[in-house]
């Protein structure tokens, strides 16, 4: 790799080794930009051969897993975020024709449905789209159904923690944002590595989830992807639940299992939030709203 490929700039360096500690246990390198400030797992599986990496129970978005006590508490705290995201949707949109990219086993469509919205979604697993559909009534389509999307179709497109995960990762944004409407909204939500908890684990940040994360933002990196596009940024949103979840699986990765790394974990996801505020967004993850021009 040459070229950033979230700003496109040569200077890419400072390279540290992070290990897949979810499910491979491979080590991939993982460089900065000097440029935009992003980092970019160089070495990651390219999309046809990623696939692997992806399939284990552990990994929730696909399978469904209550399996474990962080995973359990993960579905709890989910109908939180569910009414949480909701709130947010309803500031640009009361009801409309929405897209989920990313949509995995479809609750969030699911939960926008019955809402009265008009939801479907786009899921590169097709495990997932199977469940989307069986479970909850979800029409998902393959990333086959992307460059077929209706034009200025969509009043709302979300991408919850998928961008960092698009191997062809413009190609993708200027195909979501020719479906969207002009003043559409877009709301992209990624992990955030100047976070308190990432400086804190470094290496056992699990929202690295490297190779499955192919890059990892800030605001300034998703102000450089996005500063060419037909957009502009609204708000910078905090998710304020990831600092818990992603703090206590980065204690289970350091060996702290059990009561005891669930306690340390929801400590350091709260002095994350309290550390954190919307001078310098340095949430565990943040939600980009931005509108079409």
């Amino acid at each position: 790799m040459t070229n950033c490929p979230i700003c496109d700039s040569l200077l890419i360096d400072n390279q540290v080794i992070i290990n897949d500690l979810s499910i491979s246990k491979e080590d991939f390198n993982v460089k900065t930009c000097a440029t935009c400030t992003g980092k970019i797992t160089v070495d990651a599986p390219s999309a046809q051969n990623i696939g692997p990496y992806y399939q284990s129970e552990d990994y929730i978005s696909h399978s469904g897993t209550k399996k474990g006590l962080v995973n359990g508490l993960y579905h709890i705290v989910r109908q939180f975020n569910l009414n949480n995201k909701y709130k947010l949707i309803r500031r640009y949109l009361k009801k409309g024709n929405v897209l989920d990219y990313g949509c995995g086993t479809g609750e969030f469509l699911a939960f926008l449905n019955k809402l009265g919205y008009q939801g479907e979604g786009i899921e590169p697993s097709e495990e997932a789209r199977a469940f989307a559909k069986e479970t909850n009534n979800i029409n998902a389509y393959s990333l086959d159904k992307l460059q077929n999307l209706e034009e200025n179709k969509y009043n709302l497109i979300t991408a919850w923690h998928v961008v960092e995960h698009i191997h062809e990762l413009h190609k993708t944004l200027d195909a979501l944002l020719n479906s969207l409407k002009t003043n559409g909204t877009l709301l992209i939500a990624v992990p955030n590595h100047i976070s308190y908890d990432a400086n804190k684990y470094q290496e056992h940040w699990a929202a690295y989830d490297v190779p499955r994360h192919l890059y990892h933002f800030n605001p300034k990196a998703m102000e450089k992807l996005m500063e060419n596009k037909p957009v502009e940024l609204v708000s910078i949103e905090p998710m304020v639940f990831d600092s818990y979840y992603v703090s206590m699986m980065s204690e289970k990765y350091k060996g702290n299992n059990g009561i005891s790394g669930m306690i340390k974990g929801a400590l350091t996801g709260l002095r994350s939030n309290l550390k954190a505020n919307s001078k310098n967004n340095a949430y565990s993850s943040v939600i980009y709203v931005f509108r079409k021009k």
